[in-house]
C-alpha cells in the first residue's frame, strides 16, 4: 500500500481546498541494498546518512550506483548520472521558490494560532486571508510550468531536489482549470472558512442554557439518569444541522473540481495526490482490519455493555448511544480497576503538563522549550481542541489545550508534545519542504505510541510518581482497558473512512442514515427509533480535516509494527504491547535516528519499510489486540 503528506491543523482546509495535483513520477529506488566488506546489508538511505570520507570501501561502487540511472550526489566520486548544470538551475529556482512560499505558510500558521487562542471573528477573517494568498500562489502557472519540466529530469537531480520538487508538485494546483473551476476552488475556501469558525463559536443548548460542547462531554460522563443522558446526548448534536449543509455544497463542489482533472471524485482525487495513497489499498487494509476484529470486538462489546447496563440497571439489549461515555462511543474512559483518578488527585493542572514534559526528558526528547510557547490551560476565549502547530518550521513549535488533573489531560500532553518531538528532532539540514513530519500517518502514529505509554504501570511509577506495589493490583485490569480501548477505536475508525468514502461517492444521498447504517455494523450501536438528522456532521474532522481521521487508525498499524521490533531488539518478552520504552530506553534512540530525523526525505511507505522491515500491515496490530495465539 502506497499512502500522505502530513497537514498540519492550521494548513488542512486550505490544502484540501486547493486539491493539488502532484506531478507523480515512480520514485528512484532509495532502498537498493549492497554488501559492505564485512558482509552488512547497506541501503542507500544508510549510505547518505554517513561521511564518505569514512568509508572503509566506496559502498557506491560495490552497490553498482555509479550510473544506474539515479544521481547519488553523496558518493564519494562523481556520478554520471547526476548533472551539475541542472542541479544549479533547480536549487536557483528551489531557493526562490521558498523564499516566496515559507513567508505564506508562516502568516497563515500564525493566523491560525490566533483563530485557536482568541477565537474572534477578526482572526478567522485573517485566517481566511491567509489561506486564500496561499491559494493564489499555487495558481502561477509559469511556476508549475518548470516544476513539471524539471520533474521530467529528476533523475539527474540529488535526493533532496527530487523529493522537493515532487513536494512542490503536491502543493502546486491544477493548471488549466477554467475560470469556473478556479471559482468553485474559491467557494470551497470559504466555505471551509465558515464551518471551522462556526465550530469554534457554536454553544449548544440544554433546558433553555447556553453549554458548551466540553460541558456536555463532562457531564455525559458524570450523569446517572438515563433520561437525562438522552438530553445531554442530543445537545451535543445540535451543530450537526447547522453544519451539513456547508459540507454537502463544499463537497458537491470539490466533486466537480476533481471530474474536471479526471477522477471520479475528491475522495479519490484527495488521496491519490495529496495524501499520496491508493484508495484501493486503503479499503484492502481497512477491510482487513474489519475482518480480522470483528469477533473479538464483538465478544468484548457484549462484556462493556453488561457493564454500561449495569452501571444504569437497564437491559443491555436497551443500550444506545446516549449510555457511552463518549457521544461517538470512539473511545472508553478507564473505569473500576482501571481508574487511574487516584494516581492523579494529588497533581495539578501545570502539574500534569510538567510531568509530561518530563516524560520526554527522560528519553532524551526534550520538549521543554516548546511549553513557553504554547497556551496550555483553561481560559476564556480559547479554542478547547488540543493541537500542535509548527510556526515556520525553525523551530517555533507550539501546543494549544486545556490541561486539568488527570490521566485525560496527560495523555492529551503525551500525544501533543509528541508531535512536537517529531517536529523537532527532525534533520535540521534538511531543505525547507522537506524539513517537517514524513506523514500525516507517520506523526500521528508517533504521538500516540508515546500517548499509549500513558497506560503502562512504569509510566505511573517513573512519571506520575507512584509507588510500585499499587500499579501492580491494575497492571491487568489496565492491560485489559488499552486493548478494549483499542479494538473500540478501531471499528470507530471504519464508521468514519467508510463514511467519507460514500459521502464523496454521492453527497446527495441519504447521509443521514448511511451515517447509523455505518454505526449499527461496524460499532453495534442502534441507531435512535425516528432520528433523522445530521449526526455525522458533528465530527469535526468530517469538515475541517476532510480525509485526515482514517490516518490515525493507519498510525496505529504503523505504531504496532514498531513496537514489534523494539521489543524484538531489546529482547522484551511478552507481548510487545506491554514494553515500555521507560524500561527500555535504547529504544529512543532507534525511534529518534530511525523515524524522526527523516521528516519528507522519504515517502511515508518507504520510512515504514525502512524501520520495520515489512509494509503496513494490520497484522501486528491485531496481534497487539487479540493475542498472537489467538489472532485470526
Amino acid at each position: 500500500m502506497r499512502p500522505s503528506v502530513h497537514l498540519l491543523p492550521g494548513q488542512l482546509a486550505v490544502r484540501f481546498s486547493l486539491l493539488a495535483l502532484i506531478l507523480s513520477a515512480a520514485p528512484g529506488c532509495e532502498g537498493d541494498p549492497t554488501a559492505g566488506p564485512t558482509g552488512p546489508i547497506v541501503t542507500k538511505l544508510e549510505a547518505r546518512g554517513m561521511d564518505a570520507a569514512l568509508w572503509e570501501t566506496d559502498y557506491c561502487a560495490s552497490g553498482d550506483w555509479y550510473g544506474d540511472g539515479a544521481c547519488d550526489a553523496f558518493c564519494p566520486q562523481t556520478d554520471d548520472d547526476c548533472d551539475s548544470a541542472l542541479q544549479s538551475e533547480v536549487d536557483l529556482f528551489t531557493t526562490q521558490y521558498e523564499a516566496e512560499y515559507a513567508p505564506l505558510l508562516k502568516v497563515q500558521a500564525l493566523a491560525s494560532w490566533e483563530t485557536s487562542t482568541t477565537n474572534s471573528p477578526e482572526a478567522y477573517q485573517d485566517y481566511n486571508n491567509a489561506m486564500l494568498k496561499v491559494f493564489m500562489f499555487s495558481l502561477n502557472k509559469e511556476r508549475q510550468d518548470s516544476i513539471t519540466a524539471f520533474l521530467l529530469e529528476k533523475s539527474k537531480l540529488n535526493l533532496f531536489s527530487r523529493r522537493t520538487l515532487e513536494v512542490m508538485a503536491q502543493d502546486s494546483l491544477v493548471r488549466d482549470l477554467s475560470i469556473t473551476e478556479l471559482g468553485k476552488l474559491l467557494s470551497i475556501v470559504k466555505l471551509q472558512g465558515e464551518a471551522r469558525s462556526l465550530f469554534s463559536s457554536f454553544t449548544p443548548e440544554l433546558d433553555g442554557e447556553k453549554v458548551s460542547t466540553s460541558a456536555l462531554g463532562s457531564m455525559l460522563r458524570a450523569e446517572a439518569d438515563p433520561a437525562r443522558r438522552q438530553k445531554i446526548w442530543e445537545a451535543s448534536r445540535q451543530i450537526g444541522a447547522e453544519i451539513a449543509p456547508k459540507v454537502i455544497e463544499a463537497v458537491t463542489l470539490a466533486n466537480e473540481v476533481a471530474v474536471a482533472v479526471g477522477y471520479k471524485n475528491a475522495w479519490e482525487y484527495y488521496l491519490n495526490t495529496l495524501q499520496d495513497q491508493k484508495p484501493e489499498d486503503l479499503v484492502a487494509i481497512f477491510d482487513e482490519v474489519g475482518a480480522l476484529l470483528e469477533k473479538p470486538y464483538e465478544a468484548m462489546k457484549a462484556q462493556y455493555d453488561d457493564e454500561v447496563a449495569a452501571r444504569y440497571q437497564i437491559e443491555p439489549n436497551t443500550l444506545m448511544i446516549w449510555h457511552y461515555d463518549d457521544p461517538f462511543f470512539q473511545i472508553v474512559y478507564p473505569r473500576g480497576e482501571a481508574d487511574l483518578s487516584p494516581f492523579y488527585q494529588d497533581k495539578t493542572k501545570e502539574g500534569v503538563v510538567e510531568l509530561a514534559a518530563h516524560f520526554f526528558d527522560t528519553l532524551g526528547l526534550n520538549v521543554s522549550d516548546v511549553l513557553g510557547r504554547s497556551d496550555l490551560y483553561p481560559r476564556d476565549g480559547k479554542r478547547l481542541n488540543a493541537f500542535m502547530l509548527d510556526i515556520d518550521r525553525e523551530g517555533d513549535l507550539r501546543v494549544l489545550m486545556s490541561a486539568w488533573p488527570g490521566h485525560g489531560a496527560m495523555s492529551t500532553a503525551v500525544h501533543e508534545l509528541g508531535h512536537a518531538a517529531d517536529f523537532k528532532y527532525l534533520d535540521a539540514s534538511l531543505p525547507f519542504m522537506l524539513r517537517t513530519a514524513t506523514h500525516t500517518l507517520t506523526t500521528e502514529a508517533m504521538a500516540m505510541f508515546f500517548e499509549d505509554q500513558t497506560l503502562t504501570p512504569e509510566f505511573l511509577v517513573d512519571v506520575v510518581g507512584a509507588d510500585e506495589s499499587e500499579t501492580k493490583a491494575i497492571e491487568g485490569p489496565l492491560l485489559e482497558h488499552r486493548r478494549r480501548e483499542g479494538l473500540v477505536f478501531a471499528r470507530w475508525s471504519l464508521v468514519m473512512f467508510y463514511f467519507e468514502k460514500a459521502l464523496y461517492e454521492d453527497p446527495q444521498q441519504d447521509l443521514n442514515a448511511v451515517w447509523w447504517d455505518l454505526v449499527e455494523r461496524y460499532q453495534g450501536i442502534k441507531r435512535p427509533p425516528g432520528r433523522d438528522l445530521p449526526d455525522w456532521a458533528c465530527k469535526s474532522h468530517i469538515t475541517t480535516s476532510p480525509m485526515y481521521f482514517h490516518n490515525y487508525l493507519l498510525g496505529k498499524l504503523y505504531g504496532a509494527q514498531l513496537r514489534a521490533v523494539l521489543a524484538k531488539a531489546v529482547g522484551h518478552e511478552g507481548s510487545p504491547f506491554e514494553l515500555s520504552i521507560l524500561r527500555a530506553k535504547e529504544s529512543t534512540s532507534f525511534i529518534k535516528e530511525k523515524v524522526l530525523r527523516v521528516g519528507r526525505e522519504l515517502h511515508w511507505w518507504e520510512l515504514v519499510e525502512h524501520t520495520t522491515g515489512e509494509p503496513l500491515g494490520a497484522r501486528a496490530f491485531v496481534d497487539e489486540l487479540v493475542g498472537a495465539e489467538t489472532s485470526p
